[in-house]
């Protein structure tokens, strides 16, 4: 490989996963060299360097969060209410907040659309609990019961 250099924020964490990787480097006979610096000039390039590559990642999960509504609206229309496919969105939803608070953790410089994304998910939150209303409407479920159960009486 040929000679490389490594950008990140200082903090504890950035600095744990340094020097990890030189650990890493150094294992495979390669030689490593953790430098604490300040910029010069053009630290703004840097930072606009950074917040592009996250708005890219925001505009990813933005438009997986589109995706997740065509799937919602798509499960609505074809009245396809069951607990398996709730599951399933369910799952789909987690990994979407997953990714965002993985790219918020990488996000140094507070990125332009880590808002949209953020409320993106918060509008998938309320899709799911739309479409969580409809299957339980449908199944007829009333604090855990059937609703044939909870009207009778004794």
């Amino acid at each position: 490989m040929q000679s490389s250099v490594c950008v990140l924020p200082l903090s504890r964490k950035t600095e744990k996963y340094f020097r990890i990787l030189r650990r890493e480097i150094e294992t495979y006979g390669g030689e490593a060299h953790l430098v604490k610096g300040n910029f010069l000039l053009q630290e703004q390039s840097v930072i606009d360097m950074f917040n592009r590559a996250r708005n890219d990642e925001y505009d990813e999960i933005i438009d997986r969060c589109r995706d997740f509504f065509k799937e919602i609206d798509k499960e609505i229309a074809r009245r396809h209410f069951t607990f398996g496919e709730l599951e399933e969105n369910e799952e789909e939803f987690e990994k979407l907040k997953k990714w965002y608070e993985k790219v918020k953790e990488r996000d140094f410089f507070q990125a332009d659309k880590a808002a949209a994304a953020l409320e993106m998910l918060e509008k998938c939150q309320d899709r799911i609990d739309e479409f969580g209303e409809y299957v339980f409407s449908h199944e007829e479920i009333i604090d855990g019961q059937p609703a044939s159960t909870t009207n009778k009486t004794d």
